[in-house]
């Protein structure tokens, strides 16, 4: 698409999707119509004892850390920064 730029920042909108998911992380992602099952999984990682994983929504550029809690459900979500998910984007 010519002039098409993908947006790194991360709408608030989104920012409520992912807080409000009403399912599991695993379920958002594996499940067909999941809202997570567009988005790829970039890392995992520990941080002050919980668990997290950053994705990426696919064709968007924007990016989340999403804290999961020993049942899999996401307890917390952080925006990235414009300049660090553009960092997550593979090189061509």
């Amino acid at each position: 698409m010519a002039g098409y730029r993908k947006t790194y920042r991360l709408p608030d909108r989104e920012l409520d999707v992912l807080r409000n998911l009403g399912a599991s992380y695993a379920d958002s992602r594996t499940a067909h119509d999941g809202y997570l099952s567009g988005w790829i999984e970039r890392n995992r990682f520990e941080r002050d004892g919980k668990q997290w994983v950053t994705v990426q929504e696919r064709g968007q550029g924007w990016a989340a850390a999403l804290a999961l809690d020993g049942f899999g459900d996401v307890v917390e979500v952080v925006a990235l920064s414009p300049e660090q998910a553009r960092a997550l984007e593979p090189v061509d």
